[in-house]
């Protein structure tokens, strides 16, 4: 009997072409559409990394469903950073929603080779609450994808790069490492 009517839930799932509303409510993709058309989760964070040790610049930028952002650039060996922070109004989040659909941001296409020397992977990571879908490409195929640098472009121009700050990435430094920060002639001067 408890067979039949699980045969029978996952026959008319396959069918239906998905899950039912009420199961598949928490996906990213139906945050996303309800994002592009409606006020978007305050829980919804939209998160870029692309790693450029061991010669390049680091960034990290973020932006949450409130609007609020996040962006450090870091240049390999250095540390301080280009750091901003601030707020956007919902409007102007509704192309990024829209991107994230088009490039079904929820589908990750395995990268299809091994990375070359001095090669990093980009990742986008966007959740809301329980959910959460990533997708990372290798930069050197990311012009021909053109997924995510289309997610970089965007997220760019929406936040732009800030001014000096002291503080490293992933986080700022413990208390110890910025006294010794501090210590280093011409590193973070200034910053308290």
């Amino acid at each position: 009997m408890l067979r039949r009517a699980l045969a029978s839930i996952i026959l008319s799932i396959t069918i239906a072409g998905g899950l039912p509303p009420a199961l598949a409510e928490d996906t990213i993709e139906v945050v996303l559409q309800k994002s592009a058309v409606g006020k978007p989760p305050d829980n919804l964070r939209i998160h870029y990394h692309a790693d450029g040790i061991p010669w390049g610049t680091t960034v990290e930028m973020e932006i949450r469903g409130d609007g609020t952002f996040l962006r450090y650039d870091q240049k390999s060996g250095q540390l301080d950073a280009l750091e901003n922070r601030g707020r956007l109004q919902p409007e102007q989040l509704k192309p990024l929603f829209r991107l994230l659909i088009d490039i079904k941001v929820w589908q990750d296409v395995p990268p299809g080779r091994d990375g070359v020397p001095d090669e990093n992977m980009v990742t986008v990571t966007v959740s809301a609450g329980k959910a959460e879908a990533s997708v990372s490409e290798w930069q050197n195929d990311m012009e021909s994808r053109q997924r995510l640098i289309r997610v970089r472009r965007e997220m760019k121009a929406l936040v732009p790069a800030g001014t000096t700050s002291c503080v490293l990435i992933p986080k700022p430094p413990t208390a110890e490492v910025y006294a010794k920060m501090q210590a280093m002639p011409g590193v973070c001067a200034g910053f308290e």
